[in-house]
Parts: structure tokens; sequence; C-alpha cells
């Protein structure tokens, strides 16, 4: 008994471990049900997929996007999951999202029908072609957008006459470098439409025929709206007769093959735009609206900008018309306004027509009123060709018999040392048919002619058959007659020179502010970008007038009845530095004054005396005046006759802060210098800074903001910034530099998918700072419903989450069955 008692013990025994054994493994195996149930349905739709699948549609996904695209139907959005190709169709009205992917296209044109409506989000496309066209003899066009449809078979225009693409916060390359004729960028072939960029950047290069071109149907849009354009080297940029609108855009034509533009009608407001070097006209243009904006058209072989409609030039705008006009064959001018329509602009801008190579401006007809306050230069032209018969090297007014244009310009409006072949070197108004009229002003008093350096005292007749000439040998040889009228109307030909007792040029003050650049070091006179809280240097620059011994004090003489006749002030001479500094450039400190005796180790430092606005009530609105005696300075040795005859500069430096609170804006420094006798113009200087403003938005609602992504902004010396966008979805970089610069989403939205993107942004000093840099991020949810390969996934994440339960529950009983 005691044996079996034994036995029946130690079976037990062994019982119990097995029964431990078992219940161990349980809870195992129970633990390694639920791990395996909880990741398999948390797994996100990307998971569920089929691996390398790159496009979607609703829940179903595909493996390229030409399979999506052949799928969709009008109006379906196709999402990218990934980069992809394209080679087949985009014949169809759809949207394509592609959450910052790239999708890449080669050797591919495609052709779309009227009534097509395309828009592309958050993409980067790059289309390449880089092949021969196909029998490029042929004279019939083709484009790597090639939008037709226009007409029926029978060449009955089709009621949907249009094709629309649009581009949000995208970016599209074009590039050619194969085919070598017939192949346009984008072509409207009898089709109306609009191409609409937002917050976008499109660039075209080295296409044989233009980048954009309109084939002739009216409604045709081009709106540029916080983007940027640019086409390099196509045979035209904007061809046709597009109605173009540039907002806060930047737009680049250049080096065109022929023209940049041939006649769209232009709108550009708070933008830069750039139409040079292209080889026939720059900016030709039906109407030309401009407003606040800066337009520029240099070196074109015809005509800079050419008007054939309305212009008005408004808003601080600046235009720059130079060195255009080499070409013969229709080089007539740097700028040209035709037809009978008004051309306009305001006191606040300013149009620079200089350097170009046959006349200035060129006003056929119509009537033109440069208002008073407005800036106007026609400067250094020269005719080069007998296009407008070799009459009017700076302005030119009608045309032969023909037209009767009148024109209006400021009186201190500044048209001298041009130069014409036949007469009127700076000023030239046709007969017409009653007689083209043109009101002016006189000379400047500083105006200096460039043929012998002489003061410019007056208008002077300059005819073909009695040409101004003050310098013969013979007196019977020279042609002096001035004319004094402001007004005038019919034939005359007229040139700001001299009369017979010519004055040599004098030295006055004069005054050059300059701004330095801290990156680089550099003094820059328009414009620098800085940091909010960050120390900016400037430079003020006059110069010993060269008539400075005339104030003073006359030596006393002997015997003392004899008395010499002294200037009024006489023992005095009175430079005085005023200088206005925008309220948030702030500080003024770190002054020094030197005569700068260039070339040399022996500046000198001078005295002077400051006058702050918070130590004095300066009169005339000054931050700061700073007061040299300048005769004083040359009676104590301090300046030399050798300064005085080589007009030495006189240097002040100092620094401001910008205030550490700014947000984006631009802040100018102004300053002009009064001396005894006269003052100088004033000159400004800007100190810009900028922001970025972010919207991080929801891919399925462009209206729903998200809070709580989180992005680096790399600057351009290695320095980050970070932002959390908040309840309204916006994120802000506020105070920054120009310079080049990258944005990361470092954090997404709770429940959000992080965008991978790293978004270059360039700030220079063209960039517009009336606003934040607008830059969108859109976010989509992390998936948890899609196709049969999320509800298989699901089912199967539940049945072990039931078995878990299952195996947990009989556990449980067995051990209190057990107990």
């Amino acid at each position: 008994m005691k044996k079996d008692s034994e036995n029946g013990s130690a079976s037990h025994k062994k019982g119990r471990e097995t029964c431990k054994m078992k219940k161990k493994f349980a809870k195992r195996f129970l633990s390694w049900v639920m791990a395996a149930a909880m990741v398999i349905s948390m797994l996100p739709l990307s998971a569920m997929a089929a691996e390398g699948d790159v496009a979607q549609i609703g829940n179903k996904t595909y493996a390229t996007l030409d399979d999506a695209i052949a799928a969709a139907s009008d109006g379906d959005t196709i999402t990218l999951l990934g980069d992809a190709t394209l080679s087949k169709t985009l014949d169809k009205s759809i949207t394509i999202d592609g959450q910052n992917h790239t999708v890449t296209s080669t050797n591919v044109r495609y052709g779309f029908t009227a009534g097509r409506e395309l828009t592309f989000n958050n993409i980067i496309l790059n289309f390449n072609y880089t092949i021969e066209i196909e029998n490029p003899t042929y004279t019939s066009d083709l484009g790597l957008f090639y939008i037709n449809g226009g007409k029926d078979a029978s060449g009955v225009a089709l009621t949907d006459d249009y094709v629309n693409f649009t581009f949000n916060n995208s970016a599209i390359n074009m590039t050619n470098t194969g085919a070598t004729n017939r192949l346009h960028a984008i072509y409207y072939d009898s089709c109306g439409g609009t191409i609409t960029l937002n917050n976008s950047q499109l660039n075209i290069t080295d296409f044989p025929e233009d980048a954009i071109e309109w084939g002739g149907q009216a409604n045709s849009y081009l709106e540029i709206i916080d983007s940027t354009y640019t086409s390099d080297h196509n045979r035209g940029g904007i061809i046709g007769t597009w109605n173009v609108t540039i907002d806060n855009s930047d737009v680049q034509v250049i080096d065109s093959t022929t023209s940049g533009s041939n006649g769209a009608h232009f709108n550009i407001t708070d933008s830069t735009v750039d139409f040079s070097n292209n080889a026939s006209h720059g900016l030709s243009t039906g109407d030309l609206f401009i407003s606040n904006s800066t337009v520029t058209a240099n070196n074109n072989a015809y005509m800079g900008i050419a008007v054939g409609r309305d212009m008005t030039i408004s808003n601080n705008s600046i235009v720059t018309v130079t060195k255009n006009a080499y070409g013969s064959l229709a080089g007539y001018a740097g700028m040209r306004l035709y037809n009978n329509e008004t051309f306009t602009v305001d006191g606040t801008s300013k149009l620079y027509i200089n350097n170009n190579h046959n006349t200035g401006l060129y006003v056929r007809q119509g009537n033109l009123n440069v208002a008073n306050g407005a800036v106007l230069e026609i400067m250094n032209n020269e005719v080069s060709n007998t296009l407008l018969d070799g009459y009017g090297g700076g302005l030119y007014v009608g045309y032969g018999a023909n037209y009767d244009p009148t024109v209006v310009i400021p009186a201190d409006a500044k048209i001298y040392n041009n130069h014409a072949t036949k007469g009127g070197d700076d000023i030239y108004v046709s007969e017409g048919v009653n007689g083209p009229s043109l009101t002016f002003g006189k000379v400047g008093s500083d105006w200096v002619l460039d043929d012998c350096e002489h003061m410019i005292d007056g208008w002077y007749n300059d005819a073909a058959d009695a040409r101004w000439q003050a310098h013969a040998e013979n007196e019977e040889d020279n042609h002096i007659v001035e004319c004094n009228d402001t007004t005038i109307t019919g034939l005359k030909a007229l040139k700001a020179a001299h009369g017979k007792n010519a004055v040599d040029k004098v030295s006055y003050p004069g005054l050059d502010k300059q701004v330095m650049d801290n990156d680089d070091k550099s003094w820059e006179k328009d414009s620098v970008g800085a940091e909010a809280g960050e120390t900016i240097n400037f430079k003020l620059t006059s110069n010993v007038p060269e008539d400075l011994t005339n104030y003073l004090k006359p030596d006393p003489v002997d015997p003392p009845e004899i008395t010499t006749r002294a200037l009024p002030n006489s023992g005095e001479y009175i430079l005085t530095f005023h200088d206005v500094m925008h309220k948030n450039l702030e500080d003024p400190d770190n002054f020094n004054v030197v005569l700068d005796r260039e070339g040399t180790n022996n500046d000198v430092n001078l005295t002077y005396t400051l006058t702050k606005a918070d130590d004095d009530d300066l009169t005339d609105g000054c931050t700061f005046e700073i007061e040299l005696d300048l005769a004083a300075l040359y009676e104590a040795g301090v300046i030399t006759d050798e300064d005085i005859a080589k007009s030495a500069p006189i240097v002040v430096t100092y620094t401001a802060t910008l205030n550490k609170d700014v947000v984006t804006g631009t802040y100018p420094n102004t300053a002009w210098v009064t001396y005894e006798g006269g003052e100088t113009e004033e000159d400004t200087v800007n100190v810009k800074t900028y922001a970025i403003k972010i919207f991080k938005y929801d891919q399925a609602d462009e209206t729903k903001g998200l809070s709580g992504a989180e992005f680096t902004l790399k600057g351009p010396n290695g320095e980050t910034y970070t932002a959390t966008s908040g309840n309204d979805g916006y994120a802000y970089f506020n105070g920054l530099d120009d310079g080049e610069y990258t944005l990361q989403e470092t954090k997404a939205p709770d429940g959000y998918v992080k965008s991978d993107t790293e978004l270059p942004i360039t700030i220079d000093t063209d960039t517009s700072t009336d606003a934040p840099i607008s830059v969108k991020f859109a976010n989509s949810l992390i998936p948890h419903t899609g196709g049969m390969g999320t509800t298989l996934f699901s089912i199967v994440g539940g049945a072990l989450i039931v078995t878990a339960g299952v195996v947990f529950f009989v556990s449980r009983r067995k051990k209190s069955h057990t107990a």
C-alpha cells in the first residue's frame, strides 16, 4: 500500500507539473495571438495595396499612373502613392493629386480635345523630349501639349471650344534636347482655354517652337498667380493674343530665338517681370497695365517694349528699357507706343529708357501723359539705323506727315546725351497732319554734355540742315539757336546743349547711399535682405566741391582802404547729410565720418555735428542730421587743395537695427545732402525682410486646416527654425533674410501621414514683401479603409482577437474547475 501511495503521489505530482506547463503555454499562445491581432488590425492602407502600386482612385489602387488614367472617368481624382511615369494619355477631365510625388514623361506628346479640364495638385511634373521629331521638314506645328478640336470635321466651331489646365502648388518642367523643328511646349491650335498657375512653377526650355502659343481663338487666358514662369531659349515665350494676368509672381522670358511675346494683353500687379535677350522684340503687347511691379526689357534685338493698345504704369512701378534695338530689321526704338490709344505713367512710377541702339522712346500715335512726380530718364540712346529716317535719338513724336500724337512729360524729365544721325539728337517732333504736340521742361542745372564735357544750359535747334555746333574752328561754322519754348507743335528738332560761352563741368556735392549685404559684406545701391533683429550697415557718400575756395574768408589786404568783395556767408561752407529712417530701423549708432583719399592710406576723420530727432526737433522729419563746415576744415588744413581738385569723397558710415518683431516688409532709408546754394536729389535704399506662411490642410478638403503639424526651415547659413501649425492650419516663419531655404515637415498632425518632401524656397531681393510667401502642404489620413485586401486583414485580425478571447476564457474555466 505504501508503494501504491508513493506511486499515486508521484503521478499526481507529474499531473500538476503537466497542468502548469499547459497553462504556461496557453498564456504564451494567448500573448502571441493578441499581439498578431493588434499588428494586423493596425496596418495602414499603404500596406494593404499591392506592392508597388503608385496611384489610387477611391479605394482601388493601380500599378501605374497610365492604368489609373485609363480607368478614370471624367471628374475623378487620381491620388499618387509614389513617384510615377507617364507614357500614354492625359486626354480626360480629371484631377491628379500628387501628394508631392514626381511624375516623369519622356518622348511622349499629349493631345487634348475640346472641353477637357485638367487639374494638377501638389505634384512635380517632368516632361522631357530627347529625340528628333518625325518628318521635321513638315510645316504643321506640334506640341508637347497639343490642344485641338476647335472645329468639327466640317469646319464648324465646337460648343466646348476650350481646354483648361490648372496647376496648384506644383512644379512643371518641360525640356527639349532632341527636336529641331515643329515642336512647341504648349500649343493651342484653333482652341481657346485657360492655363492657371497657383503657387506653382512652370519652366520651359529649349523648344524649337514657342513655349506657349495660342492659335487664334478668343477668350484665351494665362493666369500666373503667386507663381513663377520661366521661358528660356524657346522660339517665343508667350505668343498670340493671350489675356495674361501676372499677380505677385516672377516671370522671365529670356533668350528667345524670336520675340518674347507678340501681342498678348498683360495685366501685371505686384510682380517682377523680365523680357530680355530675345532675338526679336522683348515685351510686345496689346494692352499693358503695370501696377507696383518691376518690369525689365533689356538687350532685345528689336524693340524692348512695344505697346499697341492702352498702357498704364502706376503705383510705384519701375520700368527699365535698355540696350535694345540693335537689329536693323525692326529695331525702331527701345520703347514704341503706337496706334491711337492712351498711355499713362503716374506720379509715383519710374521709367528708364537708356543706352538703346536706336531712338529711345517713339510715340507714333495716341496720347502719352507722364505725370509730375514720375521719374523719366531718356539718356545715351543712339540712332544706328534708318527705320525712323535717322531722327530723334532720345524722343521721337509722330511719324512724318501722318499722325498727330500728344505727349506731356514732367518738367524735370532727363532727356540729354542722345544722338541721331540726321537731326534732333534729343527731341524730334514730326510735321504730322495738324502738328504733333510736346510739352516738356527746361534743362537741368547739373546736366553735362558728353560731346565736350561742358555744362548744358538750354535747348538748341538741331535740324537736319542746321545741326547744333558751338566748337567750330571758324565762328561762322557754329550754329547756336536757342529754343525757349516748353510746348512745341509741329516740326522741331532739339538738342540739350550750350551756347557760345561754354562753362566747364563743375563738381558739386552729390550723394550716393548704400546698404551692406551682411551675407557677403558687399555694398548695394538698392536693397538688401535682413533678418529681424539684425544690425544693418549704411553708407552715405558725398564729395568736396570744386568751388569750395569761393567760400573762404578773403585774406587781409594792405593798404586797408582796398577791400575785397566776399560771397554771402563767406567763411563757411555747410554741408549737411539728412537721413530719414523707417520706424522699424532703430537706434542709429556707430557714426564715422571720413575724408576718403582713394588709393592712399591717408584717410582723415572729419569733425562733425550730429543731431538726432530724439535729441532735438528736426524740422524736416529726419531721423538724424550730420553737419560739416568744409570751409573751416580747409582753413584748419584738414581738407587740401588736392582734395578739392579730386572732389575727394566724404563718407559717412553708421549702423541701425531692424526691429526684432518685424514679420515681412520693405523698410526704406532715404537721404539727401544740402550744401551752399543747392541740394541733391533724394537717394533711397531698402531693407527687406520676408515671411513664409504654411497652410497645412486635409487633402480631401482643402478648406480644412490641420493643427499640430511641425515644420523645420533650414536657412542659407545652416541655421534652423521651427514652427507648428495652429488651429487654423497655419504656421509662420517671420522676419527672414533672403537666401536659399529648405522646408520640411517633421511631424504630421495626429492621424495623418507625414510628408517626406523637402521643399526648396528661394528668396531674393526681388521677392515681394507685401505678404508672406505662401506654401501649402497637404496631408492624407492614415488609411483604415480600402478594398478587399483591407477587409481581409480586418477579418483575420478580428478572428484572431476572438480566438484569443476563447483561449483566455477556456483557460480561466479550467483554472476555476481545477481549483
